[in-house]
């Protein structure tokens, strides 16, 4: 998998109409997944672990 990219739009509609744009021209490969999804609403949760020994 990978690499990863990301797009940052106003709403999942805009952002659904930019992809359907982008394929009609042609711009996406067949392989290529592209997907539109919110973004989580919350702040980061950081973990603090022991390092090994």
């Amino acid at each position: 998998m990978g690499p990863t990219g990301f797009a940052i739009l106003p709403s999942a509609a805009e952002a659904d109409a930019v992809l359907a744009a982008a394929r009609a021209a042609g711009m996406v490969e067949a392989a290529l997944q592209l997907r539109t999804v919110g973004a989580r609403a919350h702040g980061a949760s950081i973990e603090v672990r022991p390092p090994p020994r």
